[in-house]
């Protein structure tokens, strides 16, 4: 098949990008390279430099790449930064997203999966989070990322498009021998890893006061390979004619920030130092995902752990 990838040289982008060429499908990635990095597009892979938030850039991106489907990952995502610039995220975010879906709809490619995220979700009071929580986003981020969400459901009502709406959880690891580099990181994994080589002085941990087992935040890691899988499930899903749907991808498993930064010491073996500061705006207590529909429905379990999120992210960093 021939796949048009925005943002295909980001963290999550590349790895699948590099998972459909390794499969056989014919890839452009579309990036404006703000914060992805030209060098994580193989060479295999057409690369059009341009940007979502330029209407005829992308029209004239996927008149030239002539797609059977669209994966869309290019959007911000830093909370603290959603904050501080929300205007801008509204621009990248859901703007970026209907400039997307009009190009689609001008040029005919009807099939899209979209990356989205568990922040759709707010701070639940069920958990696991199934996608039936309500959708209650309690940051710029999450709200620009629900308001795509439903360009997207809204675009399908006349039957242009045909989409998958994945909500990620929280995604580390690597493969393909990415690296995991990111401008201004916010990440735990990545931090903790700076921690270690010594890079930055010291891990901070926002909060140690919430209602969980040991006082930090609680997380549903899943690996980028599996995420990466999952789009390959979600790309023959669609293209079997199946009806347009909204899944969580998340591992069904919780662990505190302060073992995840434990579980870095003792991989990386550095007693690197961990401060425990004040909470964050914009974090919730505990974030685990349900992921039964995934598994019905596009047969997608997450196969690595943890342990092998970090160990692949030390063998690449």
């Amino acid at each position: 098949m021939r796949v048009f990838v925005t943002g295909g040289a980001g963290y999550i982008g590349s790895h699948c990008v590099a998972m459909l060429l390794e499969k056989g499908h014919e890839v452009t990635v579309f990036d404006n390279l703000t914060t992805g990095r030209r060098e994580l597009v193989p060479e295999s892979a057409k690369f059009i430099l341009g940007d979502i938030t330029s209407p005829q850039q992308i029209i004239s991106a996927i008149e030239s790449a002539k797609p059977d489907i669209v994966m869309h990952f290019a959007a911000k995502c830093i909370i603290p930064e959603s904050i501080e610039r929300p205007i801008f995220y509204w621009e990248q975010n859901v703007v970026g997203t209907v400039n997307l879906l009009r190009a689609m709809k001008e040029t005919g490619v009807g099939k899209l999966i979209f990356s989205s995220t568990v922040a759709v979700y707010g701070d639940p009071s069920d958990i696991p989070i199934t996608e039936n929580t309500p959708v209650a986003p309690i940051s710029p981020y999450g709200t620009t990322k629900a308001g795509a969400e439903n360009a997207i459901v809204d675009s399908s009502l006349n039957g242009d498009i045909q989409y998958i709406i994945l909500r990620y959880f929280n995604v580390g690891g690597a493969g393909y021998g990415i690296r995991c580099e990111a401008k201004n990181e916010t990440r735990l994994i990545p931090l903790a890893l700076k921690a270690a080589m010594g890079e930055i002085s010291e891990l901070q941990i926002f909060g140690d006061d919430y209602p969980t087992r040991d006082g930090t935040c609680v997380r549903d890691f899943i690996h980028v390979l599996d995420i990466a899988e999952g789009h390959i499930s979600a790309m023959d899903y669609l293209e079997k004619g199946n009806p347009s749907e909204i899944i969580n991808f998340g591992s069904h498993e919780g662990f505190t920030v302060q073992e995840i930064a434990t579980m870095t010491r003792e991989i990386t073996g550095v007693d690197f130092q961990i401060r425990k500061v004040g909470r964050r705006e914009g974090d919730t207590p505990v974030v685990i995902a349900e992921n039964i529909k995934a598994r019905t429905l596009l047969g997608w379990l997450p196969r690595r752990g943890l342990r092998e999120i970090i160990e692949s992210m030390v063998r690449f960093s």
